[in-house]
């Protein structure tokens, strides 16, 4: 049976939320059995659930139930229909199922941590943006390790409510950033941090999307939601919006309050390059260079935003462009995209989503995600320097098996370092993403103070680092401004 508020429920500011906290956490009544324990031992399977198992859900379902040192405990959609089809890859053409007999189904992810119990190890949460954050810190609360889909969360505040609970907890976490685990970030750093290209000046990120709709003014004209579908669960604790048409189960990419545009669908698996190789940290000030529509509810179709980062000891200043989508020029839409730098054959076509880092002495340039193996420029660098040499050994460690495996690796083991996307690294990447979607949504630059969790000079983007969230669903919170 699917339940649905008749009328809105009540939600609370960030005050009212904080002081709710310990009502919150009586209501949910979450086992408190795992609290404090180190993982499971050595050589036996991790029992893995995963709470949303279409899309990207759909294939680390796939992924982790192949991996031969997990077992698939459960399963949880809040659509029936859509908990039926788990196993068959969103991306790929097979009929061919891969959920054990013995894997538990739920539609409710309280519920299933609560039936399962210590028999559960770990949880993968593969959700919209917007259930990121109650989910994570619910089953970190529960005593799970947790993997994350990207971004952490649609809203800086929840990104935060995340790290902080995962650092008490104890307990082993992984974003799911593709890039991280691939040959080509490390070669990229390898070269880079030998000297071979000099130093870093200019950083441009580009990607096609988005591929769903933007830019509009008011949400879809209310409907029942499907019998299969229970709304309210799939709301979570994000401000009570009626069901309508172009929502679930794909396009909620389409709104603020659901998704977190297309730098939360891409920018941590394009930032995250330049972000490993040179510790950017958070932005100081974000720029809108130029945007195409969008709305204060709804994504743009198109943007070009600048990224300011602070100097470190190991580098000056950078600034970094992000290019997404398209804009209109005399009627026609033209995509936002880098100058090619002058390293490079200035006729090269430019994938659907690269990277240009631009050095003193040339430029590297990867497409696609996860990373490939870069391209140097100019031409006959990369030949020169193993004629020479000059390439360095390869120092940093290699991950075998892809993001998941690491972590599960590491869960495993015992060994925390070995998941490399943790939220300890993932959080601040994060940030930098959800801090560029202040600018975007408000359509103006913005100063960021991180240690206010505060935007300067753009008053108006402050209403979106906490969005409203409804009672009930956080078993607990940290004051993280």
């Amino acid at each position: 049976m699917c339940f649905r508020f008749p009328h809105p429920p009540p939600v609370i500011t960030r005050r009212t939320f904080l002081k709710s906290t310990a009502a919150a956490a009586g209501t949910l009544a979450l086992p408190r059995f795992a609290i404090g324990q180190s993982g499971v031992p050595v050589n036996s399977k991790l029992n893995v659930g995963v709470i949303g198992v279409t899309g990207q859900g759909g294939t680390n379902v796939v992924d982790i139930a192949g991996n031969p040192n997990v077992n698939l405990a459960a399963i949880c959609d809040v659509d029936t229909r859509l908990l039926g089809l788990a196993g068959k890859p969103w991306n790929k053409d097979t009929t061919e199922f891969v959920v054990p007999d013995h894997t538990k189904k739920f539609t409710e992810y309280r519920e299933m941590l609560h039936d399962m119990g210590d028999k559960l190890d770990a949880v993968l949460v593969c959700t919209p943006d917007h259930s990121h954050a109650h989910q994570v810190v619910n089953c970190l609360h529960a005593g799970k390790h947790v993997f994350s889909e990207k971004p952490m969360s649609n809203s800086i505040w929840g990104a935060r409510q995340m790290h902080a609970a995962a650092k008490k907890s104890g307990k082993i976490t992984q974003m799911g950033i593709h890039n991280h685990t691939a040959e080509g970030l490390r070669l990229f750093k390898e070269w880079y941090d030998a000297g071979l290209l000099g130093q870093v000046r200019e950083i441009h990120l580009w990607t096609s999307r988005p591929w769903w709709p933007y830019g509009m003014k008011e949400y879809p004209a209310p409907l029942p939601p499907p019998s299969t579908l229970n709304w309210n669960e799939w709301l979570g604790s994000t401000e009570y919006q009626d069901y309508g048409e172009g929502i679930h189960p794909y396009l909620w990419r389409s709104w603020w309050k659901f998704g977190s545009g297309v730098i939360g669908d891409m920018a941590c698996h394009l930032i995250d390059v330049p972000y490993f190789m040179f510790g950017l940290g958070v932005p100081e000030k974000v720029e809108v260079v130029d945007i195409f529509d969008g709305t204060d509810i709804s994504i743009p179709g198109g943007a070009h935003a600048l990224f300011h980062f602070p100097a470190t000891a190991a580098r000056g200043p950078l600034q970094l462009h992000w290019y997404e989508g398209n804009r209109m020029v005399n009627g026609e839409k033209v995509p936002f995209r880098p100058p090619v730098p002058k390293t490079m054959p200035q006729d090269t076509k430019l994938s659907p989503e690269g990277r240009f880092i631009i050095c003193d002495e040339g430029a590297m340039s990867t497409e696609g995600v996860p990373i490939s193996v870069p391209l140097i420029y100019p031409d006959g660098k990369l030949e020169a320097w193993k004629k020479d040499g000059k390439l360095p050994e390869k120092i940093l460690p290699r991950t075998k098996g892809g993001i998941r495996s690491e972590w599960v690796d590491a869960i495993l083991q015992n060994k925390p370092e070995l998941a490399t996307a943790n939220f300890d690294y993932a959080a601040g990447l994060t940030e930098t993403a959800l801090v560029g979607n202040l600018a975007l949504r408000t359509r103006a630059g913005l100063g960021w103070d991180a240690s206010k969790m505060r935007a300067t000079g753009n008053e108006a983007a402050n209403k979106y680092i906490m969005t409203p969230v409804r009672e009930g669903w956080f078993s607990e919170t940290s004051d993280v401004s």
